[in-house]
């Protein structure tokens, strides 16, 4: 007979099958355990110190810092806060890996201690007479762009001397007869040998300069290296605006020939010797020589914070960073001159592109060209305040957006350009609000505080702002240009704008403008059409706006609709002030025909202010 199979004692097998499951819950158990004290660890991450009085052999801890940022910043990962503590750090750093969303890598100024991050080097060589208070030293740099002392700007050799505390109110030179597309004529030139020199010049029209060497000497003139005739017509003026002429603005620097004011400085690049003439009170072995160009390197990073430090010489590289986050920073003299070229000129420091990155609380100030470039994809700048930018009058912007999308710039002070204070060519979704925007094109001609061309600003919004003493040459307060459409410009006050307070030139389609205050501008409202073009602002609406100067529209079936705006006398009007009841009056006119706001909402208002609304101011919210 076959054998028969023994059935097993199952009380047994329950037993060693509960004894398993204890034990492999007691292995997940502890390794729950073990992930979540790993996990606890790694949120709170690894905190490091840094101070000049460090050693990079340290363990980087409160007691024992490293010397340097860089060190500190090859070695975090996410999760990891380093603490910089105050004093002076010459490098560029550049953190080795991005952090995460929930643990993003921080720099961090120690509290109430100041920390400076400084794009040169002590020029250092033995310094010995030159002539007179001019002194020189060999120096091992191949080339100089910026000299600083002590932090501060020292300016290269130039005519007409300028002032270094007010760099935007410079002197020029102005061009004789004779000057043409080869060269500029100067009657009572500099004295001494002016080849080599640069010529930073504002031809024709002067909307944008350019900048030639001086190649010869012919008389009172001085010979271009390159002509400066276009390399195409211009089919749009009909004539060539920037073609050189008498009285055309210029500065010339770059020459030991130009070197007598206290604190100018030139290099010689051949000798490798560094001039400066003695300025009171300034050690020349302070002076300082910027041989990097950014104090912080985010570039194609994601979810880094940099917080309450100053660069100085130097700027931030964000170019394709993602989720980054420069809070209460500040730049000085981040960039430095140029060869510029007509419509042509560099990106220098200070670049954000990517994504989503945010800029808060910082202060940009004192570039040669712009004070910020920020395009990329829904980036903001918001509480800034950004002064003193284009010290070189070029075609650029204190804030340049140009081919931003959904970029915010809100709760911004933004004052004292050489040319436009935002420039947006190409934005879309851009929203400019609650910004305090004055002093702009201190050094062109015939632009806007706010400017666009050729653009589709696809709901760009415009709104809030106070946009006022824009005194340069011909300067507009807001200005849409030709070929730019669908922006909703509403809740301005714009006053004491040079040119128009508002100017649309046409073609203007399918902007919306309305409640915004306009006083005491060259015009109130302008347009301009390019020769042989149909003036058209066709599905344009202007609607409830206070205005108190000239206005000029498109006519006929093309115009855009007019209606519900009121003109008033602008005596008592300026400041805006939330004791001043004319505006409140005013506010509260009622007009037959006036229908419902743009904006939506229900009611007939005219202008930036409503009765019974709180009274707004713009700029940052905190001091």
């Amino acid at each position: 007979m076959p054998e028969r199979t023994r059935c097993p004692d199952t009380s047994a097998l329950a037993s060693i099958q509960a004894e398993r499951s204890n034990l492999h819950q007691l292995i997940i158990a502890v390794a729950t355990f073990a992930i979540s004290i790993g996990i606890i660890n790694q949120c709170l991450g690894k905190t490091y110190h840094v101070a000049p009085s460090g050693d990079d052999a340290n363990a980087g801890l409160t007691g024992s810092p490293c010397k340097t940022i860089q060190h500190v910043a090859s070695l975090m990962q996410p999760g990891d806060t380093c603490i910089i503590h105050g004093g002076t750090y010459r490098e560029t750093v550049r953190p080795r890996v991005s952090g995460t969303q929930e643990l993003p890598i921080k720099f961090v100024a120690a509290a109430g201690e100041k920390v400076v991050i400084t794009g040169t080097e002590l020029a250092g060589g033995e310094w010995v007479k030159h002539q007179g208070d001019v002194i020189k030293t060999k120096i091992p740099f191949n080339t100089v762009h910026q000299v600083l002392a002590s932090g501060q700007l020292m300016l290269q050799a130039r005519w007409p001397n300028a002032n270094v505390e007010n760099l935007l109110g410079i002197e020029r030179g102005e061009a004789g007869p004779g000057t043409d597309y080869d060269g500029i004529v100067i009657p009572e030139r500099p004295s001494g040998d002016l080849r080599g020199a640069t010529i930073l010049l504002w031809p024709g029209r002067a909307w944008d300069n350019t900048s030639r060497s001086v190649a010869q000497i012919a008389g009172d003139k001085l010979i271009f290296d390159r002509d400066l005739r276009p390399p195409k017509k211009d089919t749009l003026h009909g004539f060539d605006p920037f073609k050189p002429e008498e009285h055309d603005h210029f500065i010339l620097y770059g020459s030991l020939a130009l070197l007598d004011s206290p604190g100018e400085w030139f290099f010689d690049k051949a000798a490798k010797t560094l001039y400066w003439k003695r300025l009171p009170g300034i050690d020349p072995e302070k002076l300082e020589i910027r041989v990097r160009t950014h104090g912080f390197q985010l570039r194609g990073l994601s979810h880094i914070s940099v917080q309450g430090i100053e660069l100085t010489g130097c700027g931030f590289d964000m170019r394709d960073a993602r989720h980054c986050v420069i809070r209460g920073c500040s730049t000085r003299y981040s960039d430095y001159p140029m060869p510029l070229d007509i419509y042509r000129n560099p990106d220098l420091t200070n670049i954000v592109t990517g994504r989503e990155n945010r800029l808060e609380r910082c202060t940009f100030a004192y570039t040669a060209l712009s004070g910020i470039t920020i395009n990329g994809i829904d980036n903001e700048l918001t509480d800034c305040r950004i002064h003193t930018c284009n010290y070189l009058g070029a075609h650029k912007a204190s804030v340049d957006a140009a081919n931003s999308q959904g970029l915010k710039i809100k709760y911004c002070t933004i004052r004292g350009s050489g040319r436009e204070l935002i420039h947006f060519k190409k934005a879309t979704r851009l929203q400019i609000m609650h910004c305090d925007l004055s002093d702009a094109n201190r050094l062109s001609n015939d632009t806007g505080a706010l400017k666009c061309w050729g653009t589709d600003g696809a709901g760009s919004v415009i709104a809030y702002n106070w946009v006022h003493d824009n005194q340069g040459s011909n300067t507009v307060g807001i200005y849409l240009d030709n070929y730019s459409s669908n922006f909703s410009v509403h809740h301005n006050v714009i006053w004491n704008n040079s040119g128009a307070g508002i100017r649309l030139n046409s073609p203007s389609n399918n902007n919306q403008i309305f409640n915004n205050t306009l006083l005491s501008n060259g015009k109130s409202f302008a347009v301009f059409t390019y020769a042989g073009k149909i003036p058209d602002q066709s599905g344009t609406k202007i609607f409830n706006n206070l205005y108190s100067d000239e206005t000029q529209f498109v006519t006929g079936k093309l115009a855009p609709e007019v209606r519900g705006n009121l003109l008033v006398n602008s005596d008592g009007l300026l400041p805006p002030s939330s004791s001043n009841m004319k505006i409140d009056r005013i506010s509260e006119n009622r007009q037959d025909g006036v229908t419902t706001q743009a904006d939506g909402e229900n009611g007939t208002a005219v202008g930036a202010y409503q009765s019974g609304k709180r009274f707004w101011k713009p700029g940052p919210r905190n001091p």
